[in-house]
């Protein structure tokens, strides 16, 4: 990107170079190229200006952004800006409102860490122990789903890679318990993909009657 004159690119390019510099840690660079960037098709130059701003301390430039387009925020549920809003009222030592804008983020995403974690800082500012004490509750509660969550994403990555060699095998029938294994819990993309890989191991057995009840499913899955 650096190889290309800073003039030729367009704002999808500078976003992404920004993004770029936001993941190592260069806010500051980040910055230097986002702030320019005034196209409301590309969303990602604002937010990650926002947090950037927030990350080195920049309260002021931060919260201008974000009471900028706080109806918005709020619309499309971005959690993250709303976090990042409570924070500053925290930094302030505004509590009230504090507590009032990380408990949107929890009426959106009851399981949020952040706006616990926020929660939980505030309330022991205030002198609070017992309510501090029972968002940090929710603070760890938080951590050990998302734990769950990453152990079976892991899971069910290693199920399709022994499905997807099953089939490369032609071992079919391990093709079809892994498919039913996994399909409860696999997302709409790669339903489509296993319904597929069912429809044409049950051909392949013979199972012509499976196969069409698999094909009836696919078709019912994608009219939903």
């Amino acid at each position: 990107m650096k190889s290309i004159p800073f003039s030729e690119l367009d704002d999808e390019d500078k976003t992404n170079l920004g993004i770029t510099y936001f993941k190592l840690g260069r806010y500051n660079d980040a910055i230097e190229i986002l702030k320019n960037i005034n196209n409301e098709n590309i969303p990602d130059s604002k937010y990650i200006l926002t947090a950037s701003y927030f990350n080195i301390g920049k309260y002021d430039e931060a919260k201008l952004l974000i009471d900028k387009n706080w109806e918005q925020i709020l619309k499309a549920k971005k959690t993250d800006q709303i976090n990042f809003r409570g924070m500053i009222y925290f930094y302030e030592k505004n509590y009230e409102k504090a507590i009032e804008t990380l408990e949107k983020t929890l009426e959106i995403n009851p399981d949020d860490v952040q706006a616990a974690n926020g929660l939980s800082r505030i309330y022991a500012a205030k002198g609070e122990t017992e309510k501090a004490e029972e968002y940090l509750a929710k603070v760890q509660e938080g951590f050990d789903k998302l734990v769950i969550e990453e152990r079976q994403k892991t899971n069910l990555v290693e199920k399709l890679h022994k499905l997807q060699e099953a089939y490369q095998a032609k071992r079919f029938q391990e093709v079809i318990d892994l498919a039913n294994e996994v399909l409860p819990n696999a997302q709409a993309k790669n339903k489509a993909a296993l319904y597929q890989y069912l429809y044409n191991s049950y051909l392949a057995l013979g199972m012509t009657k499976e196969a069409q009840e698999t094909m009836a499913k696919a078709k019912q899955m994608q009219q939903q």
